[in-house]
């Protein structure tokens, strides 16, 4: 495989939104997601993202946190509070490090 035949099997499939190609092993891996969610490429993968895809999710994301807040999903109202114990309460837990809070929903 040839980083041309990734992104061609990425294109003919309506899911993948990103492929990281190797250019040592020829492996191509497709992906769901547009952008990466490591800051480092793994080993020598080449992390290709369709441009469409990734710039139109970055519009949806900001149009949704200008649209429904800080909490950046409608369905979901900003209020003062807190739950102690840090998931305690889990409804699926923790989970550190996300981007904003519209990831959280």
């Amino acid at each position: 495989a040839s980083a041309q035949d990734c992104a061609k099997s990425c294109s003919e499939n309506d899911k993948c939104l990103s492929y990281e190609y190797s250019p040592t092993s020829k492996i191509c891996n497709r992906n769901d997601l547009a952008d990466p969610t490591g800051k480092n490429n793994y080993l020598d993968y080449l992390f290709c993202s369709n441009k469409a895809a990734s710039k139109a999710a970055a519009e949806a994301k900001a149009a949704a946190i200008a649209k429904c807040g800080a909490c950046g999903d409608c369905d979901y109202e900003l209020t003062t509070g807190d739950i102690g114990g840090w998931g305690a309460r889990r409804a699926g837990g923790s989970t550190r490090n996300v981007a904003s809070a519209q990831d959280c929903a």
